[in-house]
């Protein structure tokens, strides 16, 4: 018994010690934090990491509970996200895909992730976070840029406009290795059925995906 508590104390210190450099500030065993989708991502890695088992996929909202991250709580299969804020309804939009110089637009996606969101990892290949949702072909792409994590901040925003589009979703893995951006030869972004453009600019990506019939 005094075993299993001792655990529970230094895996709570632990976490908490993970989160506060996630979050760079002090975190309470209490606390309810707000994460981006990148941050999520990171906490499910370290939670797996550490034993704990973990699911990107039924870690819905940006608003989590720590207490529930150690409990389980927080990957309960009737999870859900905090019910949105009452908004006036909107004039309805035109039913349908919108026609665009001979090809139809079927969703468009947009995403912006800092480089600071990407963390440090000596292997990008071998660690827990970047093999689950990046393909080996993106991570030798990225790590050949003068600015590894910067790209790789603008891979993970684009992904994330695909899926945004409708042209893609997370693999059975729960990461996003399944959405995988190739590159022509001139270095420009590429996925299937979709434009897909990139930019960096002082430490942040933006991606825009538009995704075609």
């Amino acid at each position: 018994m005094l075993r299993d508590v001792l655990g529970k104390l230094v895996m709570e210190t632990k976490l908490l010690t993970f989160l506060e450099r996630l979050l760079g500030e002090p975190v309470a065993a209490t606390d309810t934090i707000t994460v981006s989708s990148t941050q999520r991502a990171r906490i499910v890695a370290w939670l797996n990491d550490n034993s704990i088992p973990a699911s990107f996929s039924k870690l819905k909202s940006n608003l989590i509970r720590v207490p529930e991250l150690l409990s389980g709580a927080a990957f309960a299969e009737k999870q859900q996200t905090d019910a949105p804020a009452p908004q006036a309804a909107a004039a309805p939009a035109p039913s349908g895909p919108v026609a665009t110089g001979g090809a139809a637009v079927l969703g468009i996606g947009i995403d912006i992730q800092a480089r600071s969101s990407m963390p440090e990892a000596a292997d990008y290949r071998s660690d827990r976070f970047y093999s689950a949702n990046f393909s080996p072909g993106e991570l030798a792409h990225c790590i050949q840029q003068g600015d590894p994590l910067l790209s790789l901040a603008g891979i993970w925003a684009a992904k994330e406009a695909i899926i945004k589009a409708g042209a893609g979703a997370r693999d059975k893995a729960d990461g996003l290795a399944g959405v995988e951006i190739a590159h022509a030869a001139d270095g420009s972004p590429r996925y299937g059925g979709c434009l897909i453009s990139i930019s960096h600019d002082h430490g942040v990506a933006v991606a825009v995906c538009v995704r075609l019939a």
